[in-house]
């Protein structure tokens, strides 16, 4: 039976140091302050963006709420107006006041009334 050689198990300790290739300093600068450079000229002008279209916005809706404003004046007006207006249609096709808009409408007069006119005397006829 031929001998099987033993091998030995290496530890850390027993490794040969590893030769690590040291950067300058001067090499590594410009790294260190271009990525935060970046990151903040990147959130000013996304901060500058959302301020900008925040402002437009605000802007759009003070429009909108002051013609909202002028849409409510104006219907109000014509509420009003179409309340007066039903109003004197039923009073004129109402059996109740058909007399009394007869009389409004035309020169008719009921039997049995007089007419009065009114004159105005002229300042020649007062002396």
């Amino acid at each position: 039976m031929a001998a099987v050689p033993r091998v030995r198990s290496t530890s850390h300790r027993d490794r040969p140091p590893v030769a690590v290739a040291k950067t300058s300093t001067a090499a590594a600068a410009p790294c260190l302050w271009l990525e935060p450079t970046l990151k903040l000229t990147l959130l000013l002008a996304v901060a500058t963006l959302l301020s900008t279209s925040g402002l437009r916005l605000l802007q759009s809706a003070s429009t909108r709420l002051e013609r909202l404003q002028e849409l409510d004046a104006e219907l109000q007006l014509t509420e009003r107006r179409v309340q007066i207006l039903k109003n004197d249609f039923a009073r004129v096709f109402s059996t109740a006041e058909a007399r009394t808009v007869m009389q409004e409408q035309g020169n008719w007069i009921q039997p049995g009334q007089k007419r009065i006119v009114w004159q105005e005397s002229s300042p020649e006829t007062s002396r």
